[in-house]
């Protein structure tokens, strides 16, 4: 545990400024949208389930991942609760969203979409050129990015970067996301009770724009001609495709734009990294085209525990089932290993509670020190957002109290002594951090434990971002 405390006060201790200035630009995409946080609690579900004239029916299985109904809402929230799983639905109707807004009280508005968290996270901590593909022009959206984030605008046939803040356009399509933050505890639905075990968010959004995964002209043009000026993107948003609200396009025909684009900016600039970061997708349709389409054109994916399940599912069903009955961190790292097969040319970024691991083709000792340092600095920004739930600048993390994961740390002991056995090999990796064969290198960490964090949303995007950022630089 000392050796990582130590670890954990270099970096701190380390002037980041000089080695943001080696930043070249960071494209970020394609997710933005408006927050609205809403806390709820057993007491707010009984408020609000007591409201209602009719009995909510939780048996009936819904096949469409689309709320169009009260009863549709409580079904999904109660699944959610039941798994302590982090979901996300669609809805389509504004009497919905008005039913929501009446009934909840929303604690805050935010920026939300990974894109959208990415960017505005990116410019507090001084990283100068962040150039966002924003979806649509938005009065409300806009006012919760960081003014200076660049967008591409567009003047007749003419093409230019400007602020946020010099956008005068407005499109007014609904592009609001209810991100309802649940707490453990036993909820009650009528004559159905749950008992939930792990605190987490519900997600249903009332957004067109993104479920059809929107580039604007503009960027797409403006980034293709312009991709030799930056080192790093930052891509996200699949998750949220939806064909079924958009009955003339297929899941091949919203996806091709984005997956011809990568491949565009690849061919132009064989040297940037594109980090695809993978959120929920509850589709098996979507993830199957996702690994098929654009696994094989990303340098580099972040994912959670769960992420990697619905992943795994499609990719090798034996270990799924493996993974599900356990998520231990010789499992977890099996699960990795599984993609990295398939995928070998990826840097795969598992973020779970207590460790992150971090598998790739094998890289030398100078950017394995510069891997765990990324990570560091990673669970540093995030153990910062969980407790105080914003980052105004870099200096944050001066203020983190480093309290090591014990629970981390007897992971990683775990997950060392099957791979020393598995590889026959002698290591110390739960104190040195990293392992390599001829075939990849794995790095990892233990994180900062934060008791009672204030903030769930937007901590596996800071993760990510900031892991892949420093990574790169």
């Amino acid at each position: 545990m000392k050796i990582w405390t130590e670890a954990y006060l270099d970096v701190i201790s380390e002037d980041l400024e000089p080695i943001l200035k080696r930043t070249k630009g960071v494209l970020v995409g394609f997710n933005v949208n408006i927050d609205k946080i809403i806390e709820i609690t057993p007491e707010v579900i009984n408020t609000v389930i007591s409201k209602q004239k009719y009995q909510i029916n939780l048996q009936e299985k819904r096949a469409s991942k689309i709320v169009r109904s009260i009863e549709d809402f409580f079904y999904f929230l109660f699944q959610s609760l039941k798994e302590g799983r982090a979901d996300e639905y669609l809805i389509v109707s504004n009497q919905i969203s008005m039913w929501i807004e009446r009934n909840f009280s929303v604690k805050d508005v935010k920026i939300g979409g990974q894109a959208g968290i990415i960017a505005n996270l990116l410019k507090k901590i001084n990283v100068n050129q962040i150039l966002l593909s924003l979806p649509i022009f938005n009065k409300e959206l806009m006012k919760l990015l960081d003014s200076s984030i660049l967008v591409v605008s567009e003047t007749g046939e003419r093409l230019s970067l400007e602020e946020v803040r010099n956008i005068d356009e407005h499109e007014s399509n609904p592009i609001i996301h209810y991100v309802f933050e649940f707490t453990e505890g036993r909820y009650s639905f009528g004559d159905k009770i749950v008992e939930c075990k792990r605190s987490n968010r519900f997600i249903i959004s009332f957004d067109l724009v993104n479920s059809i995964l929107k580039i604007r002209d503009s960027f797409y043009n403006f980034s293709i001609d312009n991709i030799r000026n930056f080192s790093l993107a930052i891509v996200s948003g699949f998750h949220l495709v939806h064909p079924e609200v958009h009955s003339q396009k297929t899941i091949d025909m919203i996806i091709k734009p984005a997956r011809d684009l990568f491949q565009k900016w690849k061919k132009l600039n064989p040297d940037i990294t594109i980090h695809f970061e993978i959120a929920a997708t509850n589709d098996k349709d979507l993830r199957k085209k996702i690994i098929d389409t654009i696994l094989p054109f990303v340098d580099s994916i972040g994912l959670n525990e769960q992420e990697l399940l619905d992943f795994i599912e499609i990719i090798d069903p034996t270990t799924y089932l493996l993974l599900k009955g356990n998520l231990s961190s010789v499992n977890l790292f099996k699960g990795i290993r599984k993609i990295s097969s398939k995928f070998p040319h990826l840097r795969i970024h598992l973020h779970y509670l207590g460790y992150y691991l971090t598998l790739s083709p094998p890289i030398s000792k100078e950017l394995v020190s510069r891997r765990k340092k990324s990570l560091l600095l990673a669970s540093l920004f995030a153990a910062e957002t969980a407790d105080k739930k914003v980052i105004t600048s870099k200096e944050d993390i001066l203020n983190v109290q480093i309290l090591v994961s014990s629970k981390g740390m007897n992971e990683l002991h775990k997950l060392e002594a099957y791979l020393n056995e598995e590889y026959n090999k002698i290591s110390i990796f739960a104190e040195e951090g990293w392992f390599t064969t001829p075939s990849f290198t794995l790095v990892s960490i233990p994180t900062i434990m934060v008791n009672s964090p204030k903030q769930l949303v937007g901590l596996g995007d800071t993760i990510s971002s900031i892991s892949v950022l420093f990574d790169n630089i």
